[in-house]
């Protein structure tokens, strides 16, 4: 979506990136990242606004005549039903209806960098995505997707992936 006077475009959506903060890292903070023709926006999934979407996943698949299984298979697709929702909103309102989200500009960005990592017996890989600003280093765990296609999308529109 695009505002007239702003025309900040939205290119791209990477969604369940997870911040460990706190003690231990024991709090999880999760964000999707909205990628926009100036901007990178990380807006932060709070429970509620997942149990939102969880619950309209179910109300879509019960419209297309779905059953119980239906509904419930249906359910883990909840990050879709917000990717869709960011396209319909203006770019702005993320930083306002989203509480604990912001955003970087594409400018602020020294490097992206999109890696995968393997446990020492060789069965579990987990995805990041680290980003480097003047002032922060910022460390994301890819829920959804790989390293690859993070770089992929990221690289399409941040010259410094």
């Amino acid at each position: 979506m695009t505002n007239p006077r702003n025309a900040e475009l939205i290119m791209d959506v990477l969604t369940g990136l997870q911040r460990r903060k706190g003690f231990l890292g024991l709090k999880v903070e999760t964000f999707n990242l909205i990628v926009t023709s100036r901007r990178l926006v990380f807006a932060a999934v709070s429970s509620g606004l997942m149990k939102e979407a969880i619950m309209q996943a179910r109300r879509e698949a019960k419209g297309h005549g779905a059953g119980f299984m239906g509904q419930w298979g249906a359910q883990l697709g909840w990050m879709k039903v917000l990717e869709r929702r960011f396209f319909l909103i203006a770019v702005n309102a993320f930083l306002e209806q989203f509480p604990g989200s912001f955003s970087l500009l594409h400018t602020d960005v020294r490097s992206i960098v999109a890696r995968s990592d393997e446990d020492d017996e060789g069965g579990r890989v987990t995805h990041e995505v680290l980003i480097e600003t003047a002032g922060e280093k910022l460390r994301f765990q890819l829920t959804h997707g790989t390293a690859d296609e993070a770089r992929e999308v990221l690289g399409q529109h941040i010259a410094n992936v």
